[in-house]
């Protein structure tokens, strides 16, 4: 059977994981084990970083995922947009990766401040 380019694989798990606001968020890692595959021996393989940041990149160009996207966020872009995870009580929901506020506050709290 052959498998879907890892782009389109990368852009469909953004698509089914945005909130209202656009943007899927991803713990360190997770993105890479939401790609994985299993090998005919049963061995899970998971696509290596670079290859992860280059889908992400490809899906950026062809317009399914919007600038700004990475690993830990991929975007949907505004016009794609249509209800998401939460629905219309996300859609203003801030981002904890690309809110500056959100970023800074979980930076003075890791410093314990």
């Amino acid at each position: 059977m052959q498998q879907s380019p890892l782009w389109l694989r990368v852009a469909c798990l953004a698509y089914g994981h945005h909130l209202g606001n656009g943007h899927a968020t991803f713990g360190p890692g997770e993105v890479r084990l939401a790609l994985s595959t299993v090998d005919r021996d049963g061995v899970l393989r998971q696509p290596a970083s670079s290859d992860v940041t280059r889908a992400i990149r490809t899906a950026v160009g062809y317009g399914w995922l919007a600038e700004g996207s990475g690993a830990r966020c991929l975007i949907i872009p505004r016009h794609a947009i249509e209800g998401g995870r939460g629905g219309f009580s996300t859609e203003h929901t801030p981002c904890p990766v690309h809110d500056p506020e959100r970023r800074v506050g979980r930076h003075l709290r890791a410093l314990g401040k």
